[in-house]
């Protein structure tokens, strides 16, 4: 009995102390933790593989991962995906406990990533991107592969980009790529992506869109018809310096009443403006017609006109202020108004005029000319003043080449001088084509034409040489008038069907000559009239009276071809003096055809013949065999005439000087 209560007790102090024992060797409870993997926008980033501890799992459609099953203490979070950078958070996990709320933001491992296309409408989206480096970045984009358009970006080495895409095609697929080049000048470029424009509500642009100056500013003041459609929120207004050009939005903020005035211009540039209608829901309307304008007034600054910007309409005087320059580049077009509208004293009925103070630099070709012209609606003779160059204007600088004007006052017009003028043309002006008073400085002109103005080329009282070489003139009262010049030098010039005079000339230097010029073509009136100090030598002369010398002249006349035709009593050379003195005129080795009269080849004011020498005396009936027949047939008399002598002519070394040939043309071998 004895021994079996001894059992008993031992069995309990066991058990006892066997419970005491587990208590001590039990191991901690497993904790656990869960969370979210996004990317660097903020969107959630499914298949991410999420390591702790030795277990793993992966992100859901949601970005959510949970783990359990890990021991207690420091543990270490790694979340990494293929094409995104690998991240590692520390927490310690707790026996028992789950850590919630773990977030990884994955950053992609690209160097273009997080790429959002965001506020699309049916005109516009904005794309965003961010770069692994700094980059200078742009987008292509289009409507089909080819990727046909190119936005590029304002800024250079940036790490995040925006673009925003305008102008769009309502419910159309576009496609775009982003593109770059980054700090290292490697060239980088993202996955070719798409999106879809919206269904349009933008309305129909604006209509009865104007321009106008603004009296006594350099400002332009549009205004359109006023909206009365639905969902209606306002206006943009876009401008541009041609129409070719990019159009760039100018207000800020929604204009809201149909007019809009626009302070940022510079007088002499050309402006181009659009309107769109802007809906409630942000879309625009396509644009509205196009206005365009030059601004007036005085131009101060360097301004440059190009064929891209034509037509430039200039409705007001134009002035280039000292120190300032126009530079007209070739095929540009220019159209005057006839009247100033925009005088602040309300008197517009003033022709206007492109004053030149500065420096005007015109870059025609005959090709590709510059040209100035009318802008009536049925263009007139005198529409507009023409071209001035002021008395302080730059003519070392300035230069005129390839310019075309028509319609003016005075088409080219020096009040002190003129710029080197050549290869240009001026036709239906009233008065001049090219003209100037008083030059101070020497007058070149050359290659020109001039066609139906009242006198094509006038220069007077210059204390300068004048130079007007190789110019045709055609249809003009006057052709070429120098007078009062130091020196003359007209030379090679052609004049066509001029009606009073075709050249007078009055030199005061006994060095002037007109030299190897052809007057014909159907000219009447008088050919060469001589003022002053001139040599009048080699030329062709067709008119009623071919050479007139006045006699307060001393004229020397050698070697001219004199076309006067008897049947219209026509004349050779006429002295306009009773008193024929050789001190004031010698002729000499000169020939009339077909004139046979003494007094009327070479004659004064009451018919008496004049003493000549070595007169060329035409006996058959061809005369000095002109390539194009007989000239005194009028229905020769054309354009395509040709005054040059056939091979054989008795011309041929007939003139003053030995080897010297008579008239303008050399005699061919």
């Amino acid at each position: 009995m004895k021994n079996f209560r001894l059992t008993i007790l031992f069995i309990c102090v066991f058990y006892v102390l066997s419970l005491i024992g587990c208590m001590h060797s039990s191991d901690p409870a497993d904790g656990g933790a869960c969370g979210i993997v996004i990317d660097s926008t903020g969107k959630a980033l499914s298949g991410v593989t999420v390591s702790a501890g030795g277990q793993s799992t992966v992100s859901d459609f949601y970005g959510k991962w949970s783990l359990d099953s890990l021991k207690p203490g420091l543990t270490d979070f790694v979340a990494s995906k293929e094409n995104y950078q690998t991240q590692t958070k520390t927490y310690e996990v707790q026996s028992a406990i789950i850590l919630e709320n773990i977030t990884f933001a994955l950053p992609a491992n690209a160097e273009i990533y997080d790429i959002v296309i965001s506020n699309v409408t049916s005109t516009k989206a904005t794309i965003s991107f961010s770069t692994k480096y700094e980059a200078t970045t742009r987008i292509a984009y289009g409507s089909n592969a080819q990727l046909e358009k190119t936005i590029n970006s304002s800024s250079s080495h940036k790490y995040q980009h925006t673009f925003e895409l305008t102008s769009l095609i309502p419910a159309t697929t576009y496609v775009f790529q982003c593109l770059g080049t980054d700090k290292y000048n490697r060239k980088i470029s993202s996955e070719v992506m798409s999106f879809t424009t919206g269904v349009a509500s933008r309305g129909e642009p604006p209509t009865g869109l104007k321009i106008a100056k603004v009296n006594g500013n350099s400002a332009f003041s549009l205004t359109w018809d006023a909206d009365a459609q639905a969902d209606f929120a306002g206006y943009n207004v876009y401008r541009s310096t041609s129409l070719g050009g990019v159009f760039e939005k100018i207000n800020v903020g929604i204009v809201q009443q149909a007019s809009y005035v626009d302070m940022g211009v510079t007088v002499g540039e050309k402006y181009c403006y659009r309107v769109t209608r802007v809906a409630g829901s942000g879309d625009e309307s396509s644009v509205s017609e196009t206005v365009s304008m030059v601004m007036p007034g005085v131009v101060n600054s360097n301004v440059v006109w190009n064929s891209q910007g034509s037509p430039y309409e200039i409705t007001g005087n134009l002035t280039i202020a000292q120190g300032a320059s126009l530079i007209i580049s070739k095929g540009t077009e220019v159209r005057v108004s006839g009247r100033d509208k925009w005088e602040s004293d309300g008197i517009t009925d003033v022709p206007v005029a492109v004053n030149v103070y500065g420096t005007l630099l015109v870059q025609g070709t005959q090709s590709e000319p510059v040209a100035f012209t009318s802008g009536e609606n049925i263009p007139q003779n005198g529409d507009w003043e023409g071209i001035v160059f002021k008395e302080l204007s730059d003519l070392t600088a300035s230069s005129i080449k390839g310019l075309k004007v028509q319609f003016a006052k005075n088409g080219i017009k020096g009040e002190y001088g003129l710029p080197v003028i050549t290869e240009s043309s001026c036709m239906n002006c009233s008065e001049t084509g090219i003209s100037c008073v008083e030059p101070l400085k020497d007058v070149n002109i050359s290659n020109c034409t001039i066609s139906a103005c009242t006198t094509g080329i006038s220069v007077i009282n210059g204390s300068c040489s004048v130079n007007l070489t190789d110019n045709t003139i055609v249809g003009c009262t006057y052709g070429i008038t120098a007078l009062n010049n130091t020196l003359n030098s007209i030379v090679g010039n052609k004049i066509k069907s001029n009606l009073v005079t075709a050249i007078e000339v009055n030199g005061t230097n006994s060095a002037s000559s007109v030299f190897r010029n052809i007057i014909g073509w159907g000219s009447s009136g008088v050919g060469i009239l001589c003022n002053g100090l001139d040599e009048i030598r080699r030329n062709t002369i067709h008119a009623n009276v071919c050479i007139q010398v006045k006699e307060s002249a001393k004229a020397i006349v050698r070697s001219n071809l004199m076309l006067a035709d008897r049947d219209k009593n026509g004349m050779g050379l006429l002295y306009s003096s009773s008193q024929i003195s050789s001190a004031n005129l010698i002729v000499q080795s000169n020939g009339v055809w077909s004139q046979t009269v003494a007094g009327k080849k070479y004659g004064n004011s009451y018919g008496d013949a004049i003493n000549v020498t070595g007169d060329l005396s035409f006996t058959s009936v061809s005369g000095p065999a002109l390539q194009g027949g007989d000239p005194f047939t009028a229905s020769l008399i054309n354009s395509e005439y040709s005054y040059v002598p056939s091979s054989g002519s008795i011309l041929k070394n007939a003139g003053f000087e030995s080897n010297e040939d008579i008239g303008a043309e050399d005699v061919p071998n």
